[in-house]
């Protein structure tokens, strides 16, 4: 007997407990080197900057209409309070030791992955071999098999990286475990009646909500379970008061989420010229989604939609496609045709908050149309695409070894895509790198690329990500015609100049710095930093005088302000101001005699004063 065949019979009688170890196994395989990677992007605002991430004060947040949140606003409008409590757990047990994020990220993809086994085995009967032979309504392999298969598929596939190696990405692992235990908790409820199952059903449903958005779809998915799937409920009537409190609860979700954020779904239809390119869209969108999750080589950070974009051409091929596959789908037996419709409804249902009838812009015309999206969606496609295959062996008389052989083969490939994949999340250089190679006209690519190139000290390749930025969002201003988009590009531009000038003054740009500034001060009132960079700017070009003048208006905010008044004494002593600079230098030491900076520039000064006294005595 070979290798491979001894690992199919060795997975045939696997127990329960044992696959959760496969999948941790597996899990770890791909995930592992995620264990050394730092905090990026979304991480750094939700963890590193989050001014309460060392409290847990439930009122603050469960009620975002609370003072405390209005000052902290910091995230955006989602009302996400278990994750934000969830955060904060972390937090108390790895502080900003982000390996221990990453890993914990592994553990709930690896129990969603046991979760999808769970639920698998409970959708199709298992079956032993001789009795599959009698059989011919029912899978050619067992459901234990098949759930195994599904499991692996959902754990390995390169398209579920975007949730995993993101830190951040918790959002969409605890809601979908939450999702997928609620559901578990129903279907057991079905098959057994007990009341606790049905109440961890709902308790489960209700987290799952206040984590993410996405939740919303559970009482959809019970439906289509209902209809297409149960064998215990007989009576319409009964699946419909069984149904009814998942969706009493998601309409007191909806109720409370507008009292507390003051948002109306009403909103979606302000714009109904947006909302129609919107819609047009969606063929484009489903292709592209449809694409990587069969083809999943171009994967990045950041995926964008441009909804300017011709729509006929998608809509005709999307139309042909899904005629394509109703023609195939009818072609099955009813075994199989229920279980592939059960999974392409699946697909459709958990897509459907994503697809940008609700808008999600990431800027202009780019709708974000992200990876993690398909993190729970994808389930669907797995479970359709295998009964299928499933289909076709039992038509063709296809040995189930090939049928495990050939899984094997793309449970591998897709382990090795997913490992590579993952490598991009080392850092925010290659993260954004990664992302303007896909996106090459999205500003906020280049603006976060130039952030990080800047960080990194590689400060020719920011400023052409700067500039490339700049270009980008001085365009949409031009273009808009709505005043609020304008104003978000408009607030873009002003943090680009600044940023911009920054990174000049870092090369010793300083004219090119004070440019940059002075179309800042253009467009908004001055502040401390502003009046300062500009002030420390025409001290790089021995500009004394304009510098004294920014240091005076920088000093109208805080007169007490040491360092700046130390900056301004500095720039008179490069500038050869001696008797200006010392007389700021005394002024500070009024203030504070023993503020270390300023006597050590006073002690240099003085040796300045020294040696320009010997040279001059010297010419004498």
């Amino acid at each position: 007997m070979s290798i491979l065949k001894k690992i199919h019979n060795t997975l045939y009688n696997i127990k329960q407990s044992q696959v959760l170890l496969l999948l941790c196994a597996i899990g770890l395989l791909c995930y592992f080197n995620t264990l050394t990677f730092p905090f990026v992007h979304d991480d750094v605002v939700f963890i590193v900057q989050n001014p309460n991430i060392d409290r847990i004060d439930l009122k603050q947040i469960f009620d975002r209409t609370s003072p405390l949140t209005q000052d902290h606003s910091i995230v955006n409008d989602y009302y996400r309070p278990f994750l934000e409590i969830l955060y904060r757990l972390q937090y108390k047990v790895f502080r900003f030791h982000a390996g221990g994020y990453h890993f914990l990220n592994i553990i709930l993809h690896v129990l969603n992955s046991f979760l999808v086994f769970l639920i698998a085995m409970c959708l199709v009967k298992d079956r032993e071999e001789k009795d599959v032979r009698q059989d011919q309504e029912g899978l050619g392999f067992s459901g234990k098999m098949f759930a195994l298969a599904v499991s692996v598929f959902f754990l390995t596939h390169p398209v579920q990286s975007e949730a995993v190696a993101c830190i951040s990405g918790i959002s969409n692992l605890i809601f979908v475990f939450l999702l997928l235990g609620s559901f578990y908790f129903y279907i057991q409820f079905e098959e057994k009646r007990r009341v606790g199952l049905y109440v961890a059903s709902l308790f489960a449903f209700l987290l799952s909500l206040l984590a993410k958005e996405q939740a919303i779809v559970l009482p959809f998915l019970i439906v289509l379970y209902d209809l297409w799937i149960s064998k215990y409920s007989k009576s319409y009537l009964k699946k419909v008061f069984q149904c009814l409190p998942f969706f009493v609860l998601l309409l007191g979700y909806f109720l409370a989420r507008e009292h507390i954020l003051g948002l109306s779904m009403a909103s979606v239809f302000d714009f109904k010229g947006e909302l129609w390119l919107r819609i047009l869209a969606i063929p484009q969108t489903l292709l592209m989604y449809i694409k990587i999750m069969f083809y999943p080589v171009d994967l990045h950070y950041y995926r964008n939609t441009d909804i300017l974009l011709p729509w006929v051409l998608p809509t005709v091929f999307l139309s042909l496609l899904i005629g394509i596959l109703l023609f195939l789908v009818l072609k099955l037996k009813s075994f199989h045709r229920r279980y592939v419709a059960f999974g392409l409804g699946f697909f459709f249902i958990t897509l459907a908050p994503v697809l940008n009838i609700v808008p999600l812009v990431n800027e202009y015309s780019f709708i974000l149309t992200a990876e993690h999206f398909l993190y729970l969606p994808l389930l669907g496609v797995i479970i359709s695409v295998l009964v299928a295959f499933d289909f076709l062996a039992k038509k063709f008389n296809c040995n189930r070894h090939i049928l495990f052989q050939i899984s094997l083969f793309l449970v591998l490939v897709f382990i090795g895509i997913t490992h590579k994949q993952v490598t991009y999340w080392r850092g925010e250089i290659p993260l954004f790198e990664r992302t303007i190679a896909f996106e090459k006209d999205f500003g906020r690519g280049h603006l976060l690329l130039a952030k990080a190139y800047f960080r990194a000290g590689r400060l020719i390749e920011a400023q052409k990500e700067y500039e490339r930025a700049l270009e980008i969002m001085t365009r949409y201003v031009e273009i808009s015609y709505h005043q609020g988009a304008k104003e978000v590009y408009l607030g873009f531009i002003k943090e680009i100049h600044r940023e911009l000038a920054q990174c000049l003054f870092a090369k010793t740009d300083y004219q090119g710095s004070i440019d940059h500034y002075l179309s800042l001060l253009k467009m908004q009132e001055g502040d401390m930093n502003l009046y300062n960079g500009i002030a420390m700017s025409y001290c790089g070009i021995y500009d004394s005088k304009n510098a004294e003048f920014y240091f005076e208006k920088t000093l109208q905010f805080d007169q007490g302000n040491l360092m700046i008044r130390n900056n301004m004494g500095v720039c008179f002593m490069k500038s050869g101001a001696f008797q200006k600079a010392f007389n700021v230098f005394d002024s500070i030491l009024k203030m504070d005699s023993d503020y270390a900076p300023t006597l050590e520039n006073l002690e240099l000064l003085k040796e300045t004063l020294k040696l320009r006294e010997h040279k001059i005595k010297g010419l004498e």
